[in-house]
């Protein structure tokens, strides 16, 4: 893979998945488990429809003991700074990690904008959170994914992503725990 053609997430052979936010706070974060995990070393946010501004603060979730799917830790610091990029505003991608004061926000609302997270190594990645910022947010994204930085899949799905509202879990991350909508 090459930095030239990224995958889309698919769930459904030939049918690109579009994740919906839905209406939730800005200050809730959303989890969206995939049904199918992928494995991947590079991941990508490609916001495709945003109130205000595309903004974002994220997590990655992934199969670490057991088969229980886990927060990787790109809230608490365990990826650093170096290992996000994106495709505008680049020097601000890292403060795209869940609950950060800022998160990353691209500087202009053409499409194929994108922020992008190295694993540093395959993982395998069952789910992902969302959370806007002030002022903005992204309603719906695409998710690709691929093992370098130049070849990436989409993650596809036949029909809508339907939000489940009004579920509250517990997340543990830095600052103590915090409810997050599934």
């Amino acid at each position: 893979m090459d930095n030239a053609f990224w995958a889309t997430y698919q769930e459904t052979p030939g049918e690109d998945k579009v994740f919906q936010r839905g209406r939730i706070k800005v200050s809730k974060s959303v989890k969206f488990p995939l049904r199918t995990p992928i494995k991947a070393k590079f991941i990508r946010f490609v916001p495709v429809e945003f109130y205000g501004h595309k903004c974002l603060r994220v997590e990655l979730f992934g199969v670490l003991d057991e088969g229980c799917s886990e927060p990787l830790g790109l809230e608490i610091g365990a990826f650093g700074s170096n290992t996000f990029a994106a495709s505008s505003h680049p020097d601000n991608a890292h403060f795209a990690r869940l609950y950060s004061s800022k998160g990353w926000s691209a500087a202009e609302a053409t499409q194929g904008q994108y922020l992008q997270i190295d694993l540093m190594s395959a993982r395998t990645v069952s789910g992902v959170a969302i959370q806007g910022c002030e002022g903005g947010w992204v309603s719906s994204f695409v998710l690709q994914h691929g093992m370098t930085n130049s070849t990436f899949n989409d993650y596809k799905l036949d029909g809508q992503y339907t939000v489940r509202e009004n579920l509250v879990v517990q997340y543990k991350g830095r600052g103590g725990d915090r409810n997050t909508e599934f």
